[in-house]
């Protein structure tokens, strides 16, 4: 065989991958085609090839590729001992290995570099997969396990095995139906979003990179090409250049092939000719092509075949094929065709847009609109007229609507779908307490709200709405006072979502005068007990907790209250009791609520559902944490099943769940958690990108893990979104981004972030709610470390403390990160006396249970926190005492290489053993 240069193996690897994936059978007749299209090209890969045939007649291939003289069965791996080869590509080698290190039984599989890539650049692609699989942590993709270089230098990766049928055989072996169908491709495109939200794009996907299990459980393969998402105009790299040209041509996009910039919407088109295969069975632009020339031909040049006429029988194909596929799916190509007509062949075909700015923007995006045709919703690909919002809401509400004019069904139908894509653009996390006070009302606030949208016309913000709605309220219902008061508490929880606490206030307060005019003890006591939300908010639990007696006593005289008013009021007081620094007294008014649902055996429903929720809200602000996790992780699962069906309650509940592994220190696992959660879409926004809350929590707990690079990737998406950010967020956003510059000592980069964050801080000066007090009271310290020591430190820090509430027992939830603050500060300015006092207390606070001083990386902190005040008083014995017992809390909520862990363990070794 000739000598190949680097131009000549570019050129020839990706069909020597294509050659390799093909049966004897198949190969033959595809080189036969590739003859006539590229005979350069087919004479070097048969040559290629016949040197493979070669190798293999002379047992090469059965040598082991450390020690050429032994057999590669047997050889060992680390744990793992390998049995038989299992599959062969352009890059490497895989193997069946078997873990033997008697630990435990196991099977994996290990991939070996290809022999023919054996240089530094063929290296360093297998190191980079390895990377890339290393930051993936999902249900629907393939894990590492371990990664090395043999003794004779040969880089390997012991990988997940996954034994399962590619994702379209798996289909047709079980006569799948595309229901089921689409099931199993939300997970593929669930991994794949994770895979993105790590800044993964894959690159290769199709059928053989997606198995199934016999369970049903979706695997994603091979990220051999994936690269790392590169940011800027930075020059290629020559991994990038050599990576650029490796791509399976049924399943690349236009621009693999243009040579142009491989980005997310690379995936997007990928996952739109998989899905395209699997519904139908056929390829969207070159069915029947033969050569990877036809396919990168009709790819440049043919507009892909819709989804509904690609199941009946095409040109060049009869239509006994046409039932054959169609039966695979269980019905006819008839019934195929007027089941993809509409929704799915928009979904399909917006993926398969020639220009990337055209396809989906993200693969959530696709994910979600796949999601809203299967429960029958409008997709945002659809043109959204009124006819043809009905009719999915007909579709939605089928036994409801055989009892219902149709008159009604219309406006109900354009009513509810408009105010809910108003909803969703203005989402906060507090809407699940709102839900739980949902009122009788909602489709008369809806109604009103409809009528103010202006046809047409320019769109207005939903504050905008809720203010004009206010006008319109006083003048339609004029003659209804019960009305008006029911309205206004609707206005009033809408306002108090978006925290405009006055505006709440002012428009209950007339609720509860209108009450009163009319001698209506009912609704009198609800509008008290509903007022009583503001004062809580704005800081003033005594007049919110004297609002909700005043209620109370006027439904005294009530024969029957409403459940939904004794939950608003019972809601009301527990919220404020929490403001107020009385936790565990909140905790019995919730268990009262949840009681209550469960008595009337109504376990199901979203607002059983919001109440368990709060209970867990308000079990963490007790200190009781881990019971607030138990909870919060069964709402988490209940809402990935559909339970309660509203697309924010998982991003509520992911976000509760993640202030628990917060509170107990374990940020390794909070990070795998919220992971997962922006993975599979979670409070996705209409644009596909992940929610202000989520993203903003994320980003936090990469900074806690000192991913700094990642951090600040998240921190700045979360800016991107003002109008979605409330000011205290910002403020922190901004303070994280100062704090990673001053990490890479950038002086005045970190100046200027604070200055911002000071600016969005003036916006909450009016708001002295226990955490935004807290929040103000680390930062204080913060600035006080860096401008002063010795006494005036001193004094500045227990001001900043006391500013927050501080006793030695006070509310974990508000205390916590203002003393690790002081205790580090003094620590740095010397004051080692102060330091250990602080410190204990916030070991005291950060020991939620006796788990916590083995897994809480908090806990582990204030020990060293204290070892090193400890130290400074020149305490070398206890110093080491409480490094020892900091190591392993560290270890397990921090990670083994997280800098203070690896600090401590220093630490503790210089003081010796």
């Amino acid at each position: 065989m000739k000598p190949f240069s680097d131009e000549d193996w570019q050129a020839l690897r990706p069909w020597l991958d294509r050659a390799l994936e093909l049966t004897d059978a198949e190969r033959t007749s595809w080189l036969s085609e590739l003859h006539l299209s590229n005979p350069s090209i087919a004479a070097d890969l048969e040559a290629f090839l016949e040197e493979d045939r070669a190798l293999g007649r002379s047992g090469f291939l059965d040598r082991s590729p450390f020690d050429l003289t032994g057999s590669a069965a047997g050889a060992r791996l680390g744990a793992y001992v390998l049995e038989r080869q299992i599959g062969r590509g352009g890059m490497g080698t895989v193997w069946l290995a078997r873990r033997a290190d008697g630990r435990f039984e196991g099977t994996a599989a290990v991939k070996l570099l290809n022999v023919a890539l054996m240089g530094r650049a063929g290296e360093e692609r297998f190191r980079r997969e390895g990377q890339v699989l290393a930051t993936l942590a999902h249900p629907n993709i393939a894990h590492l396990i371990d990664a090395g270089v043999t003794e004779a230098g040969q880089p390997y990766l012991i990988l997940e095995y996954v034994e399962g049928a590619r994702l379209d055989a798996y289909c047709d072996e079980r006569r799948l139906d595309p229901a089921a169908r689409l099931a199993l491709f939300l997970d593929v495109l669930a991994a794949v979003a994770h895979a993105h939200a790590n800044l993964v794009v894959h690159r290769d996907i199709k059928p053989s990179n997606v198995l199934v299990r016999r369970d049903g459980a979706v695997k994603l393969v091979d990220f051999g090409i994936a690269k790392l998402i590169a940011s800027g105009d930075a020059a290629p790299t020559e991994l990038t250049r050599e990576d650029g040209s490796a791509l399976t041509p049924e399943y690349a996009a236009p621009e693999q092939v243009g040579g142009e910039p491989v980005t997310t919407a690379t995936d997007v088109y990928s996952l739109g000719v998989l899905l395209h295969g699997v519904l139908t069975g056929r390829h969207p632009t070159a069915d029947g092509a033969k050569t990877a020339t036809e396919h990168f031909a009709a790819l440049l040049t043919q507009e892909p075949v819709r989804l509904s006429e690609h199941v009946k029988a095409p040109r060049g194909t009869s239509p006994a094929d046409a039932d054959r596929r169609a039966a695979l799916r269980g019905t006819t190509p008839d019934r195929l065709a007027k089941l993809y007509a509409g929704d799915l062949d928009n979904i399909v075909a917006k993926a398969l847009r020639k220009a990337p700015a055209e396809r989906y923007p993200t693969v959530e995006a696709l994910g979600e609109d796949i999601r809203r045709h299967i429960r029958h919703e409008p997709v945002s690909v659809r043109s959204d007229s009124f006819g043809y919002r009905v009719r999915k809401f007909v579709r939605r509400n089928r036994v409801a609507v055989a009892a219902a004019a149709v008159a009604v069904i219309s406006l109900i139908g354009g009513t509810t779908f408009a105010v809910r894509q108003m909803l969703v653009a203005e989402r906060q996390r507090d809407r699940a307490e709102e839900a739980m006070r949902r009122s009788k009302t909602s489709t008369a606030f809806e109604s009103l709200i409809f009528r103010l949208i202006p046809p047409g016309g320019a769109a207005l913000t939903y504050r905008q709405l809720l203010d004009k709605g206010r006008e319109a309220l006083e003048k339609e219902y004029r003659s209804d006072p019960v009305s008006r008061i029911q309205l206004r508490i609707q206005f009033a929880q809408n306002y108090l979502r978006g925290n405009d606490a006055e505006a709440a206030r002012t428009i209950l307060a007339k609720a509860v005068e209108i009450a009163d005019s009319i001698r209506d003890p009912a609704w009198g006591g609800r509008a008290r007990c509903e007022l009583a939300d503001p004062y809580t908010q704005k800081g003033h639990a005594d007049s919110a907790l004297a609002l909700v007696a005043a209620g109370r006593r006027q439904l005294t005289g009530v024969a029957e209250v409403e459940v939904g008013t004794l939950n608003a009021c019972d809601l009301a007081e527990a919220d404020a009791l929490g403001d107020a620094g009385k936790p565990e007294s909140a905790v019995v008014i919730h268990q009262r609520i949840v009681n209550r649902f469960v008595a009337q055996g109504d376990t199901t429903g979203s607002n059983y559902v919001y109440a368990l929720n709060s209970h867990a809200r308000m079990l963490n602000m007790a200190g009781r944490t881990r019971e607030a996790m138990r909870t919060a992780s069964r709402l988490l699962e209940a809402a990935h099943g559909g339970v309660p069906d509203d697309p924010e309650a998982a991003e509520v509940l992911a976000y509760n769940a993640s202030v628990g592994y917060d509170l107990l220190g374990e940020y390794v696992a909070e990070r795998a958690l919220l992971r997962g959660e922006i993975g599979r879409g979670t409070g996705a926004n209409p644009d596909g990108r992940p929610s202000t809350l989520l993203a903003y929590t994320y980003a936090a707990t990469l900074l806690e893990l000192q991913q700094l690079d990642s951090a600040a990737v998240w921190f700045n998406r979360v800016l991107e979104r003002p109008g979605a950010l409330d000011p205290l967020r910002a403020y922190v956003a901004h303070q994280g981004l100062a704090a990673i510059a001053f990490a890479r000592k950038r002086p005045d980069e970190a100046a200027a972030q604070l200055a911002r964050g000071t600016d969005e801080l003036a916006k909450f000066v009016k708001s002295p709610a226990p955490i935004v007090r807290s929040t103000i009271a680390r930062f204080r310290i913060r600035s006080a470390g860096a401008h002063g020591d010795g006494e005036p430190l001193r004094t500045a820090v227990r001001a900043a403390l006391d500013s927050a509430g501080y006793t030695p027992r006070t509310n974990r939830l508000v205390m916590l990160r203002p003393l690790l603050e002081a205790a580090t500060v003094l620590i740095r300015a010397g004051a080692f006396d102060d330091a250990a006092g602080y410190a204990t207390d916030f070991v005291a606070l950060a020991t939620a249970d006796s788990l916590a001083l083995r897994q809480s990386g908090l806990v582990g902190r204030g020990l060293f926190l204290h070892a090193r005040a400890a130290l400074g008083r020149g305490d070398s014995a206890g110093a080491r005492a409480l490094l020892g017992r900091s190591i392993a809390p560290l270890g397990y909520g921090l990670g083994a290489d997280h800098p203070i862990v690896v600090g401590a363990r220093a630490l503790r070794d210089s003081l010796g053993r």
